[in-house]
């Protein structure tokens, strides 16, 4: 009876394992095809209830070129200077003398996207009416202070005094 139980735990156990790596497989899939900034916007557009495949509801050309134009001007502030470095993720911004396009690709690093989908989706909300719900303001925040976590985490991994060794080091 015992060894019932037992193999029945460890079958319980096996199933789990294998639902959560379903589910982590799913999630990498579906970032995968949020490849181009339009994508980002768009999905940030949903967090908000404005655009919708299930209502077939679409998003206005004006709309699109709004999100994309925020989603620069966030990344640039999110990046920072050189006086004071901030959150660097990947992100590849339009060239100066061109506007930026839904169809260009982001850059973004898969562990970023989600933080900014979020963020972008409570940058945009007041343009819509909308006020971001409480949730999606925290969702928002604990992404972006873990990106500013790793950013951190990177830029001292890669501070190096002129004898080679870390900074912090005698």
């Amino acid at each position: 009876m015992l060894q019932s139980q037992s193999q029945s735990q460890s079958q319980s156990q096996s199933q789990k394992k294998n639902s959560v790596k379903s589910l982590v497989e799913n999630l990498r899939r579906q970032q995968m095809n949020l490849t181009t900034k339009g994508d980002l916007v768009l999905a940030a557009l949903r967090k908000l209830g404005v655009a919708s495949n299930a209502t077939l509801t679409d998003v206005e050309p004006q709309s699109m070129e709004d999100g994309v134009n925020d989603l620069e001007m966030m990344m640039v502030e999110w990046l920072g200077g050189d006086a004071s470095p901030g959150i660097n993720v990947g992100y590849i911004f339009a060239d100066a003398d061109v506007a930026p396009d839904p169809g260009d690709e982001h850059g973004l690093s898969n562990n970023a996207i989600n933080a900014v989908i979020f963020n972008l989706a409570c940058r945009i909300a007041p343009d819509y009416a909308l006020e971001a719900s409480a949730k999606l303001i925290t969702t928002a925040r604990y992404g972006k202070e873990r990106l500013v976590k790793l950013s951190a985490m990177d830029r001292a991994k890669a501070a190096k005094c002129k004898s080679g060794y870390p900074c912090w080091s005698p």
